[in-house]
């Protein structure tokens, strides 16, 4: 008798063209309206009006549409597109020198027995990152030395790419000192800039701790047996084997490679927190330092072309996610229900008991998250309304920011609407299906911490 046949993980593709359908059939059924906006003078930002959110005539999207909203959606991503590409060709080339493979076999050899430490000290910085600069979208730079340093220790990949991944994202949403979503909430709310840090430092550290012994047991079950990886079964991880690395000589021109990529990296972090660096520059960056790095191994120009193309083959179909996540928000602006969505959820909070109207906040930003996934938009469209809702139930506006922050943060990396998820893992080669069952345990534990921060804070009136 033959066995049943299992149930296929629906690639992302797929289970975005379904969330497109349903929010197509949320403007049906959700109430269009929208509050009235304005401009800050001192930062610059049209912010909303409390007080001012009103129905308007309804305006459903019709389903005839959505391949027009799919083309509309990559059109207006094409940006993050073509940084996408261009990321992936370069690190297609510097990835073919073996460089960093071997740079990261280095590593492992020297930190032999010292694994566990390994993965807490590359977790504490790449948190730092997080938390500091909100370090997301630059990380795809760091994702071939992270999963050869993966492999090298023995893990599979997702060790390497959760460190990097969420460690960045668990450090962005502690925010000790993240501009872009404390800084913006704390403004808004008019609270002093970065006040309270004693809290989220707490928070910080219990993120940082939980995902360490989270990726050590991962990594010691996977090392123990292999058929328990995350990625067991897919081809190109069974193509991958780190112990062919071993075979490969070093040559000076390769550590010639390592020295360019490392001082390139440090170049990334100084352009995006001196210099303000988008994506068109370190895109630029990748693009000289890959090319460099083909002739300095001895490349010709046909062999760099051929690895670059390879490269971008790597990452197109990741490329394409972002053009229809893209489109989910674009539907949901153009059904004009976003704006009903946190009104409602808003004034949600305001029937629930005292210790909790804190943790009801943390629930509407983490609902509110999937609709608005940028922290900054996030924070002008929802804090001018949590924060005299915060006032008016008696919550301490310092409260209300951690709802927010905690709220926009962790589930940035499970919410199909986010765009630099998709960037690293298309970097990484992960499927979508197989990041949200290797994510989802650490984000239940993630989201407790967060619950239970929020309420501490409701109580001491933080």
């Amino acid at each position: 008798m033959k066995g049943k046949k299992k149930l296929a993980i629906p690639e992302t593709l797929v289970i975005l063209f379904l969330i497109i359908v349903l929010v197509t059939c949320l403007t049906y059924l959700i109430p269009a309206g929208e509050f009235e906006r304005e401009v800050n003078e001192s930062t610059g930002q049209t912010m909303v009006i409390p007080g001012t959110y009103h129905q308007v005539e309804q305006s459903p999207v019709s389903f005839l549409s959505i391949p027009v909203k799919l083309y509309d959606a990559l059109g207006e991503a094409v940006g993050m597109i073509m940084f996408v590409l261009m990321m992936g060709g370069a690190l297609g080339i510097i990835s073919a020198t073996k460089a960093m493979d071997l740079f990261a076999l280095k590593c492992a050899s020297v930190l032999k027995g010292k694994e566990k430490i390994a993965i807490f000290l590359l977790s504490f910085v790449f948190g730092i990152l997080g938390t500091t600069m909100g370090f997301g979208l630059e990380a795809v730079a760091f994702v071939p030395m992270m999963i050869a340093f993966s492999r090298s220790l023995g893990y599979d990949k997702m060790v390497g790419v959760g460190i990097l991944m969420l460690a960045a994202l668990g450090g962005s949403t502690a925010g000790i000192l993240n501009p872009f979503n404390v800084g913006m909430a704390q403004t808004i709310a008019e609270v002093p800039m970065f006040s309270g840090a004693w809290l989220r430092i707490v928070i910080f550290a219990l993120v940082i701790i939980s995902l360490s012994v989270y990726l050590i047991r991962y990594g010691e079950k996977v090392k123990k047996d292999p058929t328990k990886s995350i990625l067991y079964g897919l081809p190109e991880e069974e193509e991958e084997n780190i112990a062919e690395l071993g075979e490969v000589k070093v040559t000076g021109n390769q550590y010639a490679v390592m020295v360019l990529v490392l001082a390139g990296l440090i170049g990334l972090v100084y352009g995006a927190t001196k210099l303000g660096w988008s994506m068109r520059e370190i895109a630029a960056l990748f693009f000289v330092l890959g090319v460099v790095s083909g002739f300095v191994v001895k490349m010709n120009p046909n062999e760099i072309t051929r690895e670059f193309i390879s490269g971008i083959k790597l990452v197109v179909g990741g490329a394409i996610v972002i053009g229809f996540a893209r489109a989910i928000q674009l539907v949901l602006t153009d059904g004009m229900i976003i704006d009903t969505l946190v009104y409602y959820l808003s004034n949600a909070v305001q029937v629930l008991p005292g210790a909790l109207r804190g943790a009801g906040m943390y629930i509407a930003q983490t609902i509110i998250n999937l609709f608005i996934v940028s922290s900054s938009g996030q924070a002008v469209a929802v804090m001018p309304i949590m924060t005299p809702l915060a006032d008016i139930v008696g919550i301490s506006r310092q409260t209300a920011v951690l709802a927010f922050q905690l709220g926009d943060g962790f589930t940035n990396y499970l919410y199909p609407t986010c765009a630099a998820l998709f960037v690293n893992l298309a970097a990484a080669k992960v499927p979508y299906g197989r990041w949200v069952k290797f994510y989802l345990p650490l984000l239940g534990i993630w989201t407790l911490i967060g619950l239970a921060a929020v309420i501490f804070a409701t109580i001491i009136g933080y």
